[in-house]
This record gives structure tokens, C-alpha cells and sequence, in this order.
């Protein structure tokens, strides 16, 4: 059975997990942003600019799902007790 203190851990503990991942994604996007730039320059034909767009829009729309699909509801249930 479900209780209330398993949903808010596992709640809090998916939220520490993603929040890691997206900072792994960052620092290895910061250490290879070259050669990410040159692949995706020959694959798609895009701009550095259009791709640093790209990667900075997917990780905040990572980061605002993370927010607000378990950090969010992860505080709801600390306030509610």
C-alpha cells in the first residue's frame, strides 16, 4: 500500500535524480559543445546559434517538467503534513 511518507520519498528522491541528470547533460554539453556543433552542422544543416536554441530550450522544458511534476507536488505534500 501506498502511504503518504513513501509518495512524498519517492516524489523527492525522482526529483534529485532528474535534477542530476540534467545537470550531467549540461556539464557534458559544456565539454563537447564543439564537436555537438559540428555533428549537428553536417547532419540537419543548422547554425551553432539555432542549436545552442535547441539545447537550452529541451533542458528547460526538462527542468520546468521536473519542477512541476515532482518538486511541486513533493512540496504540496510536505505543507499539507
Amino acid at each position: 500500500m501506498l502511504t503518504l511518507e513513501t509518495l512524498r520519498s519517492t516524489l523527492g528522491w525522482t526529483a534529485v535524480i532528474n535534477l542530476a541528470l540534467l545537470s550531467v547533460v549540461f556539464f557534458f554539453w559544456l565539454a563537447m559543445r564543439r564537436t555537438i556543433h559540428v555533428l549537428h552542422r553536417r547532419w540537419f544543416d543548422l547554425e551553432p546559434a539555432q542549436i545552442d536554441g535547441i539545447v537550452y530550450a529541451v533542458m528547460a522544458g526538462y527542468k520546468l517538467g521536473n519542477l512541476l511534476l515532482f518538486v511541486a507536488p513533493w512540496m504540496a505534500l510536505h505543507l499539507l503534513g
